[in-house]
């Protein structure tokens, strides 16, 4: 069981480790085609392949081998002044230099993986025994080629070449107007155009990523990715679903509208026949005010006015002991208002007061409302 999921991990190892490397050639691929439109001189590399008679320059991502220049060399460790052509087209591309494996020296070591972290110091004292120049003539650079996991090893290459050769490449570079950004050596079984290792010194050297950065960095791409499809998606779904939602209420509410305008048209005429029917004409209005009147309080003149819309109109002349509560008798009935004393005097036949009152007949309460 443990022996089938170890092979069932390791499966899963391989197959993310696959997708991995497709995406991050996919995002690689992405981005030189996008710099190659934006800014093609950035997106534009450089391989000088170093001969033992020539030099030979070449795009380093172009599939074509076939050749931008080649400058003639005498013999190995004889450096030209400068490229040979008008290379001012090409200032400032990055250049990588690939030498000829008869002008380094590479050694392969097999070494125990625990030794990975002092690989440096392991290699130093190494090349203090085996290397015939001294070491201020000479750059080196290391790798690790392979890793034994079964054996726990590693298996490094260790690449060594003149000081006064990479000297010269990078003024022979800089003579031409190129960037120098790598140093280093072919690597068959890597491709023709691959350049393994980095002789440059750090004050030069253009730093590139090493493979488990590029594999944390192309994880990260994919993350990122990942999140904003994640949220691009989420936000197309709730703005396709609240959309419908809103057109569905907007039309529920459209038919609401519709039916409330429909309802009140339709009731138009029965309001106006309540209205109508509510409005008191002066007959109504003059059995009110004999109901209302008090016994002691007598009209001399009574005018009553009922158009065939609104409100009748009453002004009354009379008698009565106290205007002011003839007028709150009139109030509280709830059958007349806007209620107004035009004048009230005393009365000159008996005791009480003589006055005006103008006022406007309301409807029956409970027919209009």
């Amino acid at each position: 069981m443990s022996q089938r999921l170890r092979q069932l991990a390791r499966r899963l190892r391989e197959e993310v480790a696959a997708f991995l490397g497709w995406w991050g050639g996919e995002l690689r691929e992405a981005g030189l085609q996008l710099t190659a439109l934006a800014a093609p001189r950035l997106a534009m590399r450089l391989l000088l392949r170093v001969e033992p008679g020539a030099l030979t320059l070449c795009d380093l991502r172009s599939p074509v081998t076939a050749a931008l220049g080649t400058t003639t060399r005498s013999a190995p460790g004889q450096w030209p002044e400068r490229l040979e052509g008008d290379a001012r087209p090409l200032a400032g591309v990055r250049t990588s230099v690939q030498l000829a494996r008869e002008e380094v020296l590479l050694y392969e070591l097999t070494l125990p993986a625990s030794l990975e972290r002092e690989l440096g110091q392991v290699i130093s004292l190494r090349l203090e025994r085996d290397l015939p120049l001294h070491r201020e003539q000479v750059y080196v650079d290391h790798w690790v080629k392979e890793r034994l996991r079964r054996r726990r090893q590693i298996v490094v290459h260790v690449l060594v070449a003149r000081r006064s050769d990479v000297e010269r490449v990078r003024e022979l570079l800089a003579a031409s107007g190129l960037r120098l950004a790598r140093v280093g050596v072919a690597d068959p079984s890597r491709g023709p155009k691959y350049v393994a290792g980095n002789l440059l010194p750090g004050s030069f050297r253009v730093r590139f990523l090493s493979v488990r950065e590029r594999a944390l960095a192309y994880s990260v791409c994919v993350v990122a990715s990942l999140w904003v499809l994640l949220i691009a998606g989420q936000w197309i779904y709730e703005r396709t679903r609240v959309g419908l939602e809103i057109e569905r209420t907007a039309a529920k509410a459209d038919a609401v509208r519709h039916l409330m305008h429909r309802l009140a048209a339709d009731e138009a005429p029965a309001r106006a026949l309540e209205r109508v029917a509510a409005t008191p004409d002066a007959a109504e209005v003059l059995l009110d005010l004999t109901q209302t009147m008090p016994r002691d309080s007598w009209a001399y003149a009574l005018t009553i006015w009922a158009p065939d819309s609104g409100e009748p109109e009453v002004v009354l002349s009379g008698f009565t002991p106290t205007a002011t509560s003839l007028v709150d008798t009139l109030a509280k009935s709830g059958r007349f208002g806007k209620l107004r004393l035009v004048f009230a005097t005393a009365s000159e036949i008996g005791s009480g007061d003589r006055l005006q009152i103008s006022s406007a007949a309301q409807p029956q309460a409970g027919l209009v409302q």
